[in-house]
């Protein structure tokens, strides 16, 4: 006997968001890596240590690809006083870009690493 549609339907769509959160929780650690290797480089404080998913949504990458873009976003100090906002985005597995903006002007960093 064969389990009812619904049900099959019900644990393939609950099986692919336990992977698109799998994915997205490693992707959200590997992007604190990065940004803390950034910060580092520029010599400014990560505060927190915690990087949050601000948005989620489905785009092409440079294959053509369906691919899942993600808005990462983080805080920072440059001198010890302050809170400024940075944020990460990934397309798919890959880091796309970074920006800091940074009291003295932004910066924006295209494959970081």
């Amino acid at each position: 006997m064969l389990p009812p549609p619904d049900l099959v339907l019900g644990l393939l769509a609950l099986g692919g968001a336990g992977c698109v959160w799998y994915h997205s929780t490693r992707l959200r650690e590997r992007a604190l890596v990065a940004i803390g290797h950034t910060c580092d480089e520029l010599r400014v404080q990560l505060l927190d240590q915690t990087v949050a998913l601000r948005r989620i949504g489905l785009v092409r990458d440079a294959d053509g690809q369906f691919a899942l873009r993600r808005t990462f976003v983080f805080e920072f100090s440059a001198h010890g006083s302050d809170r400024c906002r940075g944020t990460l985005v990934s397309v798919g597995d890959q880091l796309e870009s970074m920006r800091l903006e940074h009291p003295d002007g932004p910066i924006v960093i295209p494959r970081p690493r």
